[in-house]
């Protein structure tokens, strides 16, 4: 069966012949009849094109998803032969190279152990949690922080005012880098005002807080005179090569 499709041309074209030949009433309204059933058949057709191109469109997308996923399980293939060929090579070694690994990789660790006992490291979440919840039962004085130019220097120094702040403490200004109060300070010293037994004992206190929560050895002296506007100095120096971290023990 023959197919026909009919555009805006074929219908003018039949109401212009329609209207030539016919003159009257009824044959124009048959007319109209007819050219609305072929602009009916003309839109049909047009909507059938647009569908057949978005259907086109809509496969060829699932096309490409299907082989990007085939190129994806392709590469999960290959990795994870290439991951079993190296265990496999593992557990051909002799034992002999398996523990002279073993013992090397001990020593690397251990003496990355050393190094990393000189130097500050990050708070710990639970660090920052014990240090808020302690220093906020002693009150809100006013704590000054200063610290040599070491990088893992500044980056306690901020870490500790920012536990200050949460516990509700009072800082003197921002964390000051190589000022007179750092120079020649090792470790941590805590400096509290030379008159008053709370004074003293606050430097203490804050002292020990420290120390047992850095796992570190915390200096404090009294010396900060009356008028100081602040209630404490928290002075951060370099990690002494001494000043190893303690155990839970000690």
């Amino acid at each position: 069966m023959s197919q026909f499709s009919f555009g805006p041309g074929d219908v003018l074209s039949a109401w212009n012949w329609l209207s030539r030949s016919v003159g009257s009433p009824l044959a124009t309204d048959i007319a109209l009849v007819i050219v609305a059933v072929l602009g009916t058949l003309t839109t049909a057709r047009l909507f059938q094109r647009r569908r057949t191109v978005l259907q086109a469109q809509q496969i060829a997308i699932k096309d490409a998803t299907i082989q990007n996923l085939e190129a994806e399980i392709q590469r999960f293939e290959r990795e994870l032969k290439t991951q079993d060929k190296f265990i496999d090579e593992l557990n051909r070694r002799p034992p002999t190279q398996s523990s002279d690994l073993n013992e090397r990789l001990e020593s690397l660790n251990r003496q990355l152990e050393i190094v990393r006992a000189n130097y500050w490291q990050p708070l710990s979440e639970s660090q920052r949690m014990e240090l808020q919840e302690r220093f906020r039962k002693i009150g809100s004085p006013t704590v000054r922080i200063a610290h040599g130019v070491n990088t893992d220097c500044a980056q306690l120094a901020e870490e500790l005012a920012a536990a200050f702040r949460a516990a509700g403490w009072n800082n003197d200004g921002l964390p000051r880098s190589n000022t007179y109060e750092s120079l020649g300070v090792a470790g941590i010293l805590v400096r509290g005002k030379t008159t008053g037994t709370d004074n003293r004992n606050l430097a203490i206190r804050t002292g020990d807080i420290l120390a047992a929560t850095l796992k570190s050895s915390v200096y404090h002296v009294t010396d900060l005179e009356e008028s100081d506007s602040a209630d404490i100095a928290l002075v951060i120096g370099p990690k002494t090569l001494f000043d190893l971290p303690r155990t839970k023990e000690s």
